[in-house]
């Protein structure tokens, strides 16, 4: 009686262990937590919240470029350079660097040597008729005025400081006759660069064998991309107007032949730089130093609309 009651006993908890293994591995097992990767860890972001991300980060500040100007060359007719320097200073429009040809060498350097086209106007007002041109110019034909004066001039208002020295960059490019060469002189006192960088021939006499370089203009834009202009812009104070009255023309057509001449050929080089500023300097001639003022004022409008052009195109 008691082994059929222990072997009942026996079945009856095997089969309870079996019914019960059943149920259990019937239920679902929990599994063990494990660290989360770090793609899961990352919150995932959608469209909306990315727009937002990038309105709320600082935006990165655009380079600022570089002006490089060209001042042309034309005599009196440069003094528009002063005009178009100004409204560059009113638009806030900073130059790095300037390359002169012939008197826009003078009024490069002045400009260069304080980096303000206002203090360069005060100083260039000091100078006298005589101080350009030292005798009745167009009264002795046969001989070419002398810069003797002008150079005195110079030193007596920029004094001996070396062009390394300027608050602007400047260079000014004149022409080896003996080895037909240009050479930008960028250095040592201003006199010694403006009396080769000057004289044109046959308005004024060479001081050596050095002559201004009027129509350089690939010179000069290499010389500007190499000391880090990025926009290189041409102001050509010759674009328009007449160099000389008709009766200086007819008793020197040599002379007017000359500057028509040097007027295409700048208009040829325009494609060398990024931008020009044309500058109609009508009823102005060469060597009219009474209209310098004129001559100013006419860069100044010149520059005034052309600057609105160069800051959209540029970004100014």
């Amino acid at each position: 009686m008691l082994r059929k009651f222990q072997i009942g006993f026996r079945k009856f908890f095997l089969f309870f262990f079996l019914i019960s293994f059943l149920f259990l591995s019937g239920c679902p097992t929990p599994s063990r937590r494990t660290q989360p990767s770090q793609k899961e860890k990352t919150p995932t972001v959608t469209p909306e919240s990315e727009d937002n991300k990038l309105e709320d980060a600082p935006k990165a500040k655009a380079k600022e470029l570089s002006i490089g100007l060209i001042l042309g060359p034309g005599g009196v007719k440069a003094f528009s350079h002063l005009g178009v320097l100004k409204e560059f200073e009113r638009a806030r429009i900073p130059v790095k660097a300037v390359v002169g040809l012939e008197m826009g060498s003078l009024i490069g350097a002045f400009y260069a040597s304080t980096g303000s086209a206002n203090e360069a106007e005060w100083k260039l007002s000091k100078m006298k008729e005589e101080d350009l041109v030292e005798r009745g110019f167009f009264q002795a034909k046969d001989k070419p005025g002398v810069v003797t004066n002008l150079l005195e001039f110079t030193k007596r208002e920029l004094g001996a400081r070396s062009i390394n020295e300027y608050r602007r960059t400047f260079g000014c490019i004149s022409i080896s006759m003996r080895e037909e060469k240009a050479v930008i002189t960028d250095s040592g006192p201003s006199i010694n660069a403006l009396k080769n960088c000057i004289p044109y021939p046959p308005l004024f006499k060479p001081t050596g064998e050095r002559v201004a370089g009027v129509s350089y203009i690939k010179e000069a834009v290499d010389y500007l991309r190499l000391n880090g202009c990025d926009v290189v812009i041409l102001v050509n104070p010759i674009s328009g107007g007449r160099f000389m009255r008709d009766d200086e023309l007819l008793s020197q057509p040599v002379i007017g032949n000359l500057w028509i001449q040097v007027r295409k050929n700048l208009a040829e080089s325009a494609g060398l730089v990024d931008y020009v500023i044309p500058v109609d300097t009508k009823g102005i001639g060469l060597m009219d130093f009474g209209q310098w003022r004129g001559a100013m004022q006419a860069g100044a409008n010149e520059g005034r609309y052309h600057i609105n052009i160069i800051s959209n195109k540029f970004g100014f």
